[in-house]
């Protein structure tokens, strides 16, 4: 109940956060068998809530066992969908805690869920794949020698962002084929550690053609095409081009240095951005309302901005505090405000709140998006 709750919210906030989402492969995703999701994990903690808003179904997630150090997160993770697993640096004591752990994932792939595994082991603000740990392969080993009949699905998933810490920057999610672990585990020939390693190698492989790697082309060449990819459907929140996606993605990724002075040109071949009269027209009639909303929402804005600047180092977390803050402050002022016009019965405040709140949010949104966006930009 408090994980399809949280989702909606997350949902409002995402799709204020980023410009757009671009989303491929989603019907690679297996519906009858119990699948662990492989991802990258260039961006702090917004990669799975991110996955979480568009999966088509509920996820679990494994994340940092030093989490359920803070009783007072401990609710929000179990409620979230959120097991723990434990690294050596958390301690011997605490690393004979994941075979608890690695029971509570068999559990779930009998019954069929969906796994979200961070398969680089940690978070690093890089557009390239890192060398994956085999924990993954390990536990759908496990799983699979506990019963012989799960099918268990591994599930490559690239997620990548133009700029990670940027405000309305724009999200691309690659989905992959799925790959049988069972065909692996009955093939007889591989003992248990040249299977985990062959497993893991497979995995990698079919991740690398689904993320941008800055190491295999050149910055400009890749700034162009993630800018060319940003025009395509405007007038989608969240588009769904697995052609021009994944054909866009390759050229990235196999182009080489030699060629690179053919496509300088490129940049400036953008298709440029040319509003129409209607939208101009309409965002000037939202523009009080939108303005009414952005200074209700600003003290949220600025303190996740704040916090973001003053308490957070790493480029990784950097968007993910400014988001999860606005996501708090901003869901607690809204309802702050209706109780106060609740308790004293001031209905026309209420009124206020569903139009300053909700549709001046809307207001906001389209009046950036169409005016500041497209006249000034994503710098």
């Amino acid at each position: 109940m408090f994980y399809s709750f949280l989702r909606v919210l997350a949902n409002i906030v995402i799709r204020l956060y980023y410009r757009r989402i671009y989303i491929s492969g989603l019907e690679n995703i297996p519906t009858d068998k119990p699948v662990m999701i492989a991802s990258n994990h260039p961006n702090g903690f917004l990669e799975p809530i991110i996955m979480a808003c568009i999966w088509p179904r509920d996820l679990s997630f494994l994340v940092r066992g030093d989490l359920y150090d803070n009783k007072f997160l401990q609710p929000l993770l179990k409620a979230t969908n959120e097991i723990p697993i434990y690294r050596f640096k958390d301690g011997f004591a605490s690393l004979r805690n994941n075979q608890k752990t690695i029971q509570t994932v068999v559990d779930q792939l009998k019954a069929s869920r969906h796994i979200i595994i961070f398969i680089e082991g940690g978070t690093e603000a890089v557009k390239y794949l890192r060398p994956f740990k085999k924990g993954m392969a390990r536990m759908a080993y496990q799983a699979t020698k506990s019963d012989e009949s799960l099918d268990i699905q591994i599930l490559p998933s690239g997620i990548n962002f133009t700029d990670g810490k940027k405000f309305r920057s724009d999200v691309f999610l690659n989905i992959g084929n799925p790959i049988s672990f069972k065909a692996y585990y009955q093939d007889g020939q591989l003992d248990e550690k040249r299977l985990l390693d062959v497993v893991t190698e497979d995995t990698f492989q079919s991740m690398r053609p689904l993320v941008f790697d800055e190491k295999e082309r050149p910055q400009a060449l890749g700034k162009s095409c993630e800018n060319l990819i940003g025009e395509l459907e405007k007038s989608d929140r969240i588009v769904q081009k697995s052609n021009k996606f994944y054909n866009i993605l390759e050229i990235i990724n196999n182009y080489k240095q030699k060629n690179n002075n053919s496509l300088y040109p490129l940049e400036n071949e953008m298709v440029k951005i040319k509003g129409k009269w209607y939208q101009l027209l309409l965002s000037l009639i939202l523009a009080p309302l939108a303005l009414l909303a952005l200074l209700f929402y600003l003290p949220s804005i600025f303190l996740g901005w704040l916090m973001a600047k003053m308490l957070v180092r790493e480029n990784e977390f950097k968007s993910s505090v400014r988001a999860s803050v606005f996501l708090g402050m901003g869901f607690l002022s809204v309802l702050m405000t209706s109780i106060w016009a609740i308790v004293t019965h001031s209905w026309v405040g209420l009124s206020l709140v569903v139009i300053v709140c909700g549709v001046g949010l809307w207001a906001l949104l389209y009046v950036y998006s169409h005016i500041f966006e497209r006249r000034y930009g994503s710098k």
